[in-house]
C-alpha cells in the first residue's frame, strides 16, 4: 500500500488565508476603536480647554472691573461726590442689594442686570468678555443702608466670559480717609 503525500506549498497557504483575513479584519477593528476613543477624549480636552480659558477670561474680565470701578470712585470722590450720594444713586429708590450672599444678585452677571440696584458701572464689554460693578455700603454701616459714616464701600464685580461663558465675582472694600 502506497500513500500519496503532497508537496505542495500553496495547498497549505490556501488552507490558512480564511485565518489571516480574519486577523486582519480584528486588527483593523481593534485600530478603529482605538482611534475612535482617542477622538473622543481629545474633544473632551478641547471642551475642558475651553471652559477653562472661559473662566479665566470671566475672572479677568471682573478684576479689570474692579479696577475700572476704583478709578471712577477716585474720580468722584476727587469732584467731591461723596459716598452717602453714590450710595442713594445705586439704591434706585429701594434698598442695596445684600452684597454677603452672590444669590441676593439674582443671577446677575457682567452682562446681565436683575437687581433693582443701578450698576456703578453698568455692563461694559472688554474683547469678548464684559463686566458690570455694584456698589454696596461696607457691613459696619450696613450693607443695605444708603448712609456711609466711615467712607468706606464695597464693591463687587461681576464678570462674564466670551458668549457668556464661564462667570467670576470679585469683591472689593473701599476705603479713603
Amino acid at each position: 500500500m502506497t500513500q500519496t503525500i503532497s508537496m505542495n506549498p500553496l495547498r497549505r497557504v490556501r488552507d490558512q488565508s480564511g485565518m489571516a483575513f480574519a486577523l486582519a479584519l480584528f486588527a483593523m477593528l481593534m485600530l478603529t476603536l482605538i482611534g475612535y476613543g482617542l477622538a473622543v477624549s481629545s474633544q473632551g480636552a478641547i471642551r475642558v480647554g475651553t471652559g477653562f480659558k472661559s473662566q479665566k477670561l470671566a475672572f479677568e474680565a471682573a478684576e479689570g472691573g474692579l479696577e475700572y470701578a476704583r478709578e471712577r470712585l477716585r474720580t468722584q470722590r476727587a469732584a467731591k461726590v461723596t459716598f452717602g450720594t453714590m450710595l442713594d444713586a445705586a439704591r434706585n429708590g429701594g434698598a442695596l442689594v445684600e452684597s454677603t450672599s452672590i444669590d441676593d444678585f439674582l443671577g446677575s452677571n457682567g452682562v446681565v442686570n436683575r437687581t433693582a440696584n443701578l450698576p456703578f458701572v453698568g455692563s461694559v464689554g472688554l474683547g469678548a468678555s464684559a463686566f458690570q460693578v455694584f456698589l454696596t455700603n461696607d457691613p459696619a454701616d450696613g450693607i443695605s443702608s444708603g448712609v456711609d459714616t466711615n467712607s468706606t464701600v464695597t464693591l463687587t464685580s461681576f464678570g462674564s466670559g466670551p458668549n457668556a461663558v464661564g462667570y467670576s465675582v470679585v469683591q472689593a472694600e473701599v476705603r479713603t480717609a
